[in-house]
């Protein structure tokens, strides 16, 4: 498995345990930032210490607070805004990482989807 297929695996994992899911917001509200390739993502963690190690550790966002999201809101309804807006979604991001892992929000419901489904069979 590569980097990639290990951070989207253990975030699907997670997500599809907890039911929930992080970002970040501050006043202005949520990031979305450029990646080196001009795609812009919200990020999103799979669990409340990565998010909040984000804010500690990255330059430029100790204003940012953790945000919880539950799995049922995030797939019914941020997933169409942020298709919408023309966003992927960061995963997992790690301060000042250039491997950072973006990818569609269609692509991660999917995988989150069938991420429950397998734990909810075994």
């Amino acid at each position: 498995m590569s980097q990639v297929e290990i951070i989207e695996n253990e975030f699907c994992l997670q997500v599809a345990a907890n039911q929930k899911l992080w970002t970040i917001q501050d006043e202005k509200g949520i990031p979305a930032p450029e990646n080196s390739e001009k795609i812009r993502s919200m990020p999103f963690w799979s669990s409340h210490e990565l998010a909040q190690a984000y804010i500690s550790n990255a330059s430029g966002y100790q204003a940012f607070q953790p945000l919880e999201i539950d799995w049922a809101v995030f797939a019914e309804k941020w997933a169409q805004g942020i298709h919408h807006d023309g966003l992927c979604v960061g995963l997992n991001w790690l301060a000042e990482q250039e491997t950072n892992v973006d990818i569609e929000v269609a692509e991660l419901v999917e995988k989150i989807k069938a991420a429950i489904k397998a734990k909810d069979a075994s």
